[in-house]
């Protein structure tokens, strides 16, 4: 689902309402382009305590479930060795497809149009791996906004397509990223903390166990059957 200001005071009501219809895969993401007041952000904040409450409850009570952004905070802690594997990087594990064929390095790109710097080939010719490299390249620069940032290495700042399409820099970061990345953050390490000291099972085996995904696909077939 895609969060706007208007609407993120439904966000938890939102989320508990396609649970509850047997939704086991939530993604959230803000639109980050909207005009985003503090009072805005204040609702937010408001929202992800209570989808914070709301994960320890369903996680509780044994119910499987993915529940995006907290999943991605949680494992920027719980997997520091390998967390930045998991980041975006742009042009190189995903490119968009305009409707004439042509290559870009992520969805905000093709309306750059095929004459910019940022096509990398068509799929009549293949891709230009000597722009795409430049392009990635590019992407992985220092953000000089973040570096006496504490979180930075658990920031969603990496993603070139979101500050592209925020600030017109791969390497610029919008103040409503970083303003949500702050506040989400303590809320997502609050949620991890109760349920670790908990000793959840549940909670343990989603985020410790290595072979989770597939066991968890394994059970979720063997229950259809």
């Amino acid at each position: 689902m895609c969060v706007n200001p208007d609407t993120a005071q439904y966000l938890a009501d939102s989320c508990s309402f396609l649970f509850h219809l047997s939704v086991r895969y939530l993604i959230v993401s803000l639109n980050y382009a909207a005009d985003w007041t503090e009072r805005d952000m204040k609702v937010l904040g408001k929202q992800c305590q209570r989808l914070g409450k709301l994960y320890i409850q369903w996680t509780r009570a044994g119910r499987k479930f993915y529940l995006s952004p907290f999943e991605v905070k949680l494992s920027s802690h719980i997997n520091r060795h390998c967390w930045r594997k998991e980041r975006c990087e742009l042009a190189q594990r995903q490119i968009s497809v305009d409707p004439q064929g042509y290559l870009f390095p992520c969805v905000q790109f093709p309306k750059a149009g095929p004459q910019s710097d940022w096509c990398i080939g068509h799929v009549s010719t293949g891709i230009d791996e000597e722009r795409r490299a430049r392009i990635h390249a590019a992407s992985e620069g220092e953000k000089e906004f973040c570096r006496e940032c504490a979180i930075k290495e658990r920031c969603h700042n990496t993603c070139g397509c979101l500050n592209w399409q925020t600030t017109g820099s791969i390497n610029g970061i919008s103040p409503v990223l970083c303003r949500y990345e702050q506040m989400l953050l303590p809320i997502a390490d609050r949620v991890g903390e109760v349920l670790y000291k908990k000793r959840d099972p549940l909670f343990l085996h989603k985020h410790y166990n290595s072979a989770y995904p597939v066991l968890s696909l394994l059970e979720d077939t063997l229950t259809r059957k």
